[in-house]
């Protein structure tokens, strides 16, 4: 798989996934070029705005850093910055002369906590090197996404959820030196001598939304420039919804920009160098995802990733909804009812699915599902359950699973399944619960831990075993259970108690499961590989089937 990530008017640079190497493809044909060794794995290139040098973060599987190579790959790639565990969203200024990016140390993810550093490089040498570093902004309880230069480089635009949600915050340094004043010949030691302390930082947005995104991969963005340095484009995430925003510097307030099409949600923006037309990858409820180029008022369709031949009138329609748990906490959620359901109508209630995401710091957002459709065209209501923990409804929501997965979770997806049945939206005697992965994990604890509220289990590769997960998983997410269960060995208790397939209190309650399933109309039926942790779900649970 290969992704292409940095592009000049020759040609592009990608990074390969399954050999690590990054690769030169020039416009004019013949075979792409690899410019990086066949060692590790190379991520994120940048390329200079002199097009010499190509910026990127390598990682051995051990040691993360920032390293430099030759845009040709003639040269040896060399060490740029290291020190810490992780690097992301490198980016240069446009005179080349300065570098920001990301950074930051187990046993944090870069959602909980991470920090964004400017560096002066020095341009002396045969290659770049890194003179000086400073911070501008983040910490261990702040968490920062994608730093981006403005076209003219006077500011540097990014994400912080500082206040509490992912804001928009432009920072302007004097010591900028600018694209006129880098040309023009100016002594830069004076430049930076005499004006280093002078910084603004401006925030642009200021609503209960989010306009970041948990950073689970490199080449993930928000927000673009326009070509005249004048305005920021940032997407607006607002309960499961986005919008594309257009926040002007001179203090005017931010429009919505219009794109034609029944479109919820946006990925990718980037904006022409040369003028306001934009580029996106845009979605609906019913609208697989497209990739539009926008000009003014015109939507034009550059690709589609769907054949759409079914009519959207026969699909269902996605909606945002919240509702009350036991304790009086709000979770939310994106629900999708069967076409021409309309609830309260008298006749038999339908069948539900409980649906659950990944991560577990993730998001369902009101866009285009093909799995939410399959069910939902064949009578079923679905409701994907965005539980506490969940990302899109700001720090304070995203964070209360700390210590907490495998409860909040659960207590989320149960108090949807009882919301359903409550508001008459579905047959409570007939909902199932769904997920894969961290979904698929909360699926099977949902069925020990509440047994007869679900009819019905999916778990798609999920997790069962929580000392298994800490000790096999990679690099990135080696202590992200440090945050949601404890550190090792401490809360080795917590681990036991969590994992479905050890977790002794699920034995012991299953004289009680077992008399429930042996109830005319009981019988339970397991298929999985892992046969014991299925003998205790079967144990513990009134389930009609659990597949993996």
């Amino acid at each position: 798989m290969a992704a292409v990530i940095s592009v000049w008017r020759g040609g592009s640079l990608f990074a390969d996934a399954a050999s690590g190497r990054i690769f030169r493809q020039e416009l004019s044909g013949g075979t792409a070029r690899p410019i990086t060794p066949a060692f590790g794995h190379a991520a994120a290139p940048a390329l200079s705005p002199d097009g010499r040098w190509l910026l990127y973060i390598h990682s051995d599987g051990s040691n993360d850093v920032i390293a430099l190579v030759d845009a040709h790959g003639k040269q040896w790639p060399q060490r740029l910055i290291g020190g810490h565990d992780f690097y992301m969203q490198p980016t240069w200024h446009p005179n080349g002369q300065q570098i920001a990016f990301v950074a930051w140390n187990h046993p944090q993810m870069p959602w909980d906590g991470s920090t964004l550093y400017l560096a002066d490089l020095d341009l002396s040498g045969s290659a770049p090197q890194v003179r000086e570093q400073r911070v501008i902004a983040g910490a261990a309880d702040v968490a920062v996404f994608q730093p981006t230069f403005s076209p003219d480089g006077r500011y540097l635009a990014f994400v912080s959820d500082t206040s509490g949600w992912g804001q928009l915050y432009v920072w302007e340094h004097s010591g900028f030196k600018t694209q006129d004043s880098a040309s023009a010949g100016q002594d830069s030691d004076l430049v930076e001598a005499t004006t280093r302390d002078h910084t603004t930082m401006r925030q642009l947005s200021d609503v209960a939304a989010e306009h970041g995104e948990p950073a689970w991969a490199q080449g993930m963005r928000t927000l673009a420039w326009s070509h005249d340095s004048r305005a920021v484009y940032v997407l607006r995430n607002e309960r499961g919804s986005a919008g594309l925003y257009r926040h002007p510097l001179d203090g005017a307030a931010p429009t919505c920009v219009s794109i034609n099409g029944d479109y919820s949600w946006f990925e990718q923006p980037t904006i022409s160098p040369q003028d306001s037309t934009i580029a996106v990858i845009a979605a609906g409820g019913t609208q697989p995802l497209r990739l539009l180029l926008v000009r003014g008022e015109t939507t034009q369709i550059i690709r589609r990733t769907n054949a759409e031949s079914v009519a959207p009138s026969t699909l269902g329609q996605m909606q945002a909804i919240s509702w009350e748990a036991p304790g009086g906490v709000v979770v939310h959620g994106i629900l999708t009812l069967p076409p021409g359901h309309i609830p309260g109508n008298g006749g038999a209630l339908p069948p539900a699915i409980v649906r659950v995401h990944g991560g577990p710091t993730g998001q369902s957002v009101v866009s285009y599902s093909a799995v939410t459709q399959f069910f939902v065209t064949r009578g079923y209501v679905v409701l994907d359950v965005n539980y506490r923990g969940s990302s899109g409804y700001g720090r304070e929501y995203m964070l209360a699973l700390r210590g907490n997965w495998g409860r909040f979770d659960v207590e989320d997806c149960v108090s949807a399944a009882r919301f359903l049945g409550a508001q008459g939206l579905a047959d409570a005697q007939r909902i199932a619960i769904m997920g894969g992965s961290a979904g698929g994990y909360t699926v099977l604890e949902a069925l020990c831990r509440a047994p007869g509220v679900f009819r019905a289990g999916l778990c798609l590769y999920g997790v069962s075993n929580m000392f298994t997960l800490a000790a096999d998983t990679h690099k990135f997410e080696a202590h992200y259970l440090d945050s949601l269960l404890g550190p090792l060995p401490e809360a080795a208790h917590i681990y036991r108690e969590r994992s479905p397939d050890l977790s002794r209190r699920v034995v012991a309650r299953s004289d009680r499961g077992v008399s429930r399933c042996r109830r005319p109309g009981g019988t339970t039926s397991a298929v999985r590989y892992d046969r014991r942790l299925a003998q205790n779900v079967r144990r513990a649970t009134r389930v009609s089937h659990l597949c993996r």
